[in-house]
């Protein structure tokens, strides 16, 4: 639901795909701010920032979470899959359909296109701390958002996420800077056990 990421809602102006991110509870402090914007790490624009942290309370959400569930109403018209949001009609509760329609229609085949493309990121993409605009905190953020992505994949097929370990390995093998203090944390994460197998422990 593309034009979801580029509609705003009229009364707060942020872009509507704040009502149908994944959790609904926004994230606690905001985090320092970005050196190339005036924005928080690890967002990569003010509308992805107010995408995280707008509230899902409140008469405005009500409003934009009914003007979801009119988008879908409108896009869907008299197709089959009508019959997945109807159950939110009354409540008018756009992100419930949202989720609703992507639980009755999202395949396995899409979900084997999720965990292609969260592997090819953790396997592929690297960070060498020559483009400024993708730091480090990125970079873990989206290992972070992979590894979710196979948790989810994982209770609709047949695929078991990678364990701690794994994905600690693979994210030092991604990290490719000649960077002397980015070589010493690696060094120093390869001789510990504990960060060695635990993602979060190794990502402080």
């Amino acid at each position: 639901m593309l034009v979801l990421i580029f509609l705003l809602a009229p009364e707060s102006g942020i872009a509507l795909a704040y009502v149908i991110r994944e959790n609904a509870v926004r994230p606690g402090v905001l985090p320092a701010q970005d050196r190339n914007g005036p924005w928080s790490q690890p967002h990569l624009s003010m509308s992805e920032e107010l995408i995280a942290y707008a509230s899902h309370e409140g008469p405005g959400y009500q409003t934009d979470n009914a003007t979801v569930y009119r988008i879908l109403q409108e896009i869907l018209g008299d197709s089959i899959h009508m019959s997945s949001i109807k159950p939110m009609q009354r409540r008018r509760d756009g992100r419930a359909a949202f989720q609703a329609l992507n639980l009755h229609n999202m395949g396995n085949s899409k979900w084997d296109k999720v965990v292609e493309q969260a592997e090819m990121l953790v396997n592929r993409r690297i960070w060498d701390g020559k483009n400024s605009r993708y730091s480090l905190k990125n970079h873990i953020t989206r290992h972070r958002e992979a590894h979710n992505d196979f948790v989810r994949a994982g209770q609709h097929i047949p695929y078991a996420e990678p364990g701690e370990h794994t994905r600690v390995r693979r994210l030092l093998h991604s990290i490719q800077s000649k960077d002397a203090v980015i070589i010493s944390a690696k060094t120093t994460i390869q001789a510990d056990a504990a960060k060695q197998n635990d993602f979060e422990l190794a990502s402080e």
